[in-house]
C-alpha cells in the first residue's frame, strides 16, 4: 500500500515514487549525481507520451546528453530534441500548468505537473513569425490556442489542464538558443516524496515513448448537435462525457458506441443511457455517500476518478477512505458486530438480517475482508445501489454537464422531479 496517501480525502497528496526508484535516487544523491542506469530504472517505472506530436517524430532527433557541461559551470539536465521550427509539441501526460510565460524576448517556456506529481518543462518554444527569425511571433505561433485565450499579461494561467498528447506549444529557438538550431529542451522532474521534485534524465522516457507510440485517439465524427445541446458536436460530447465519468479518453469501441447513440437518439436519451450505467463516477459517488454520508468534495471526486482511470480498484480506494478521521468518526471503533450494525443502519437504513449479519461477521473475523473493503460490497450491492440511485444520478449528471457537484437542495429537487418523470424526460426538463 502507498503509505504517502493522505487521510484527508479530497486533498490528493503528492504520490511517492515506487520504492525501488526512490532507493536508487537516494543512492545517486549520496554520490552526487544521477546516473543513466538510475534513469532507466525510472523509465521502467513510469511512462510518458512523447513531447513531439506523433505525426512529426520522424522529423526530429535527439541523443543522451544528460549531465554534459554547459556554460557557467552548469550541467545539462534535459534532453535536446532537434527539429524544424514550428514542430507541434504535446503534453507528456494528463497535466496542469504550474508556470509559464509568453516572452519572445526572454524566452517562451511552460511547465506542467501531471496527476501523480511528475513535472515536465518545455524550453525554447518558438518566438518567430513563420519563415523568419524576427523574434516577433504571435502567441498562437508559440502556444496552443487555449493558452493564448487565457493569458494574464504575459503569464500563462496556472491550473490550465491538458490531456496527454494534446497540443501545448511549437518548437523554436527562443531564450538562449537564438544562435543554435531550433529544438525543444525538455526536462522531467520526479516527485521525491518530500513535497518537492528532483530532475531526472528524460532520455529513457523519450526513447520509450518513441518506441511505444500511443494508440491514436478514436475517430469520432464532428457532426453538429442540435442548438441548445450542452456540446457543439458529437466528437466534443463523446470525449467530455468519458472524461467526466471515467477520467480518461474512451476506447475506440466505447467512442463508437457512444457516437452511434448520439447519432440515433436525442442527447437527453443518450445521457440517460450513460447515467444508468455503473461508471466510475457513480461508484466513487456511492463510496463517498456510504463512507462519509455526503456528496464528494470537488478535489476528492476528481482525484479518485482519475485514480480509477489509472487502475486503482474500489477496494484500494476504500482502504484509503477507511484510514480517514471522517470515517472513524462516522463508524467508530468497537467490535465487528458494532461496526456491522452501524454499516447496515447507515447504508441500508435497517437492522442486519440474521443470515447476512452472520456471513459478514464471519468474513471479518477470519480476515477475509476488513472494515474498508467490506464497504465496497455494500456500496455495490443491489440494495445500496437502488437506495442511492436518484442521488447518484444527479451527482453524475452535474459532473458531466458542469464539472461541479450538486447542492443538497438540487438533489432534493431532482428526487421530486424523478417521482413523476423517467430519466430522459427529467434530463430534458433540467436542461430547459
Amino acid at each position: 500500500m502507498r503509505s504517502s496517501k493522505s487521510a484527508l480525502i479530497g486533498h490528493p497528496p503528492q504520490i511517492e515514487l515506487d520504492f525501488q526508484v526512490r532507493l536508487l535516487l537516494v543512492v545517486a544523491a549520496l554520490v552526487g549525481s544521477l546516473t543513466v542506469g538510475i534513469q532507466r530504472a525510472d523509465a521502467a517505472a513510469y511512462t510518458i507520451t512523447h513531447p513531439v506530436h506523433p505525426d512529426h517524430i520522424d522529423n526530429v532527433h535527439w541523443s543522451d546528453t544528460w549531465g554534459a557541461p554547459r556554460s557557467g559551470g552548469r550541467s545539462h539536465i534535459g534532453v535536446d530534441i532537434m527539429g524544424p521550427r514550428m514542430t507541434p509539441l504535446v503534453a507528456a501526460n494528463d497535466a496542469v500548468v504550474t508556470w509559464g510565460e509568453f516572452d519572445n524576448a526572454g524566452g517562451n517556456i511552460i511547465r506542467i505537473r501531471d496527476t501523480r506529481g511528475w513535472e515536465y518543462q518545455y524550453i525554447h518554444i518558438n518566438n518567430d513569425a513563420p519563415g523568419t527569425d524576427d523574434g516577433n511571433a504571435s502567441c498562437l505561433q508559440a502556444f496552443a490556442a487555449k493558452i493564448c485565450n487565457t493569458l494574464d499579461g504575459n503569464r500563462i494561467r496556472r491550473g490550465l489542464s491538458f490531456k496527454a498528447g494534446e497540443l501545448i506549444a511549437y518548437m523554436g529557438d527562443s531564450g538562449n538558443a537564438e544562435w543554435v538550431a531550433s529544438h525543444l529542451h525538455f526536462e522531467v522532474y520526479a516527485p521525491n516524496g518530500e513535497g518537492g521534485v528532483t530532475p531526472v534524465n528524460p532520455t529513457p522516457f523519450v526513447d520509450a515513448a518513441a518506441a511505444n507510440p500511443p494508440t491514436p485517439a478514436p475517430d469520432v465524427p464532428d457532426t453538429p448537435l442540435p442548438d441548445g445541446s450542452p456540446w457543439p458536436d458529437i466528437s466534443t460530447a463523446v470525449f467530455e462525457i468519458f472524461e467526466a465519468i471515467e477520467g480518461r479518453y474512451p476506447s475506440n469501441a466505447e467512442a463508437g458506441e457512444l457516437s452511434q447513440l448520439l447519432q440515433n437518439q436525442s442527447v437527453e436519451e443518450t445521457l440517460a443511457d450513460v447515467i444508468a450505467e455503473n461508471n466510475s463516477a457513480a461508484m466513487v459517488d456511492r463510496l463517498y455517500l456510504i463512507f462519509f454520508g455526503r456528496t464528494p468534495d470537488a478535489d476528492g471526486y476528481d482525484y479518485w476518478i482519475d485514480e480509477r482511470s489509472h487502475g486503482e480498484s474500489l477496494e484500494d480506494i476504500a482502504e484509503w477512505f477507511a484510514q480517514s478521521a471522517e470515517f472513524q468518526r462516522r463508524y467508530g471503533g468497537g467490535t465487528f458486530g458494532d461496526f456491522l450494525n452501524r454499516l447496515y443502519t447507515n447504508v441500508l437504513d435497517r437492522d442486519p438480517d440474521v443470515q447476512g449479519n452472520r456471513y459478514w461477521l464471519d468474513q471479518l473475523e477470519r480476515g477475509d475482508v476488513n472494515r474498508g473493503t467490506i464497504v465496497v460490497y455494500f456500496s455495490e450491492g443491489k440494495e445500496a445501489v437502488a437506495r442511492s440511485r436518484l442521488r447518484t444520478e444527479r451527482t453524475v449528471l452535474e459532473r458531466i454537464l458542469t464539472g461541479e457537484r450538486p447542492t443538497e437542495n438540487e438533489i432534493a429537487q431532482w428526487v421530486s422531479l424523478r417521482a413523476d418523470h423517467n430519466l430522459a424526460d427529467a434530463i430534458d426538463i433540467l436542461l430547459g
